[in-house]
């Protein structure tokens, strides 16, 4: 009997922007209660494991749902954020990078070696987990994953459509997608 798997994918809630060190930068109190408010659509479901992004703002999302589950929390390295550089107009700068995946300015990770890094990651898990699972990560993190399991159809205006935090739930029979959908939060 060939079985299923769900993927539930997390986008962490709210930012704290004021703290400048972006792997330590902690959610806002908003976005806790947010975090707190995502328990309710994991509660009833047969979660086996929760994979995350190092980051704080990632924990922190997760760290409800995981007390509720009572599982363990693993961190993947690959599942971390995006190097960037500042720069002037971010949202054009990122159209610009959706146009061309190898582009990027000196210092700034690409989102092809996002794409590839994320992608690996997640082909890792999916081919050894047994059960349904959590991934939880940052937007641009998560949309080049889902560019890549909707054969593009997940775009950069999707991803300027996410919201912090965004569920998104994808189905799989033998590693093959069979459903992708965003599911409503609060």
């Amino acid at each position: 009997m060939i079985m299923k798997t769900n993927v539930y994918f997390i986008r962490h809630s709210i930012r704290d922007t004021t703290i400048q060190n972006d792997r330590e930068a902690p959610l806002t109190n908003e976005g806790h209660v947010l975090a707190d408010g995502l328990t309710v659509l994991f509660k009833e479901l047969q979660i086996t494991a929760i994979y995350l992004s190092p980051y704080n703002r990632a924990l922190q999302t997760i760290q409800p749902i995981a007390s509720l589950l009572k599982l363990p929390i693993i961190k993947v390295d690959d599942f971390r954020e995006r190097r960037t550089v500042p720069c002037q107009n971010w949202e054009n700068h990122l159209k610009l990078l959706w146009t061309d995946f190898n582009s990027s300015r000196n210092g700034e990770e690409s989102l092809k070696s996002v794409l590839d890094r994320v992608s690996a990651a997640f082909n890792m898990i999916l081919s050894t987990e047994t059960g349904d699972f959590i991934i939880s990560s940052h937007g641009t993190a998560l949309a080049m994953l889902f560019y890549t399991l909707t054969d593009g159809q997940f775009t950069f205006e999707d991803w300027k459509k996410m919201n912090m935090p965004e569920v998104y739930v994808a189905q799989f029979e033998s590693q093959r997608l069979l459903s992708f959908k965003k599911m409503l939060v609060n």
